[in-house]
């Protein structure tokens, strides 16, 4: 047998009656003072926060970037030094070392994506005191690079990488 609901309740379970929104309690305190409460309330501390913290964590991810191709360019700078070394190995006098090297930056700077090939000197001599080892060292300046643009994050506007390699006698 279906129950019978009669009064208020009933009427508005059976939609004759619109629902009203619920009341919010109140509190005590807030009963003695509502505009005090106001203030204590959290509406927009997330906001706030984030204002906070958001312009450091950006200035923090910035410098992981900068550094992490800083990083990358040198590697690329010490490994093209040290391929324009071993190939400077079969020239026969150090002129023909010192171009063997220059052609070869000329001809595989471009397949180093972060290095741009006008931007690179090289320096390929006889060490000084040894004339068995050659040593080539290549130097990159970053005036005026994308790095350029973040000087603060930088430990030093050039990148200088050198590689030595013994001719015979080993």
């Amino acid at each position: 047998m279906a129950r019978l609901e009669v009064g208020i309740l009933g009427a508005v379970r059976r939609g004759l009656m619109p629902r009203s929104a619920p009341r919010r309690r109140v509190s005590k305190n807030e009963a003695r003072a509502p505009g005090l409460l106001r203030l204590a309330r959290n509406d927009g501390g997330a906001a706030i926060e984030f204002a906070l913290v958001a312009p450091i964590f950006l200035l923090m991810l910035l410098g992981i970037l900068v550094y992490g191709l800083y990083f990358g360019l040198s590697h690329s700078i010490e490994q093209l030094a040290a391929q324009a070394a071993r190939v400077s190995v079969a020239g026969l006098d150090d002129t023909e070392r010192e171009s063997l090297a220059e052609d070869y930056l000329a001809d595989n700077a471009r397949y180093y994506p972060l290095v741009e090939a006008d931007r690179l000197s090289i320096s390929a001599a006889p060490a000084a005191g040894e004339p068995d080892v050659f040593v080539v060292t290549l130097n990159y300046n970053l005036t005026g690079s994308v790095l350029d643009l973040f000087p603060a994050f930088l430990p030093n506007p050039e990148i200088a990488a050198s590689a030595a390699i013994q001719r015979g006698g080993y």
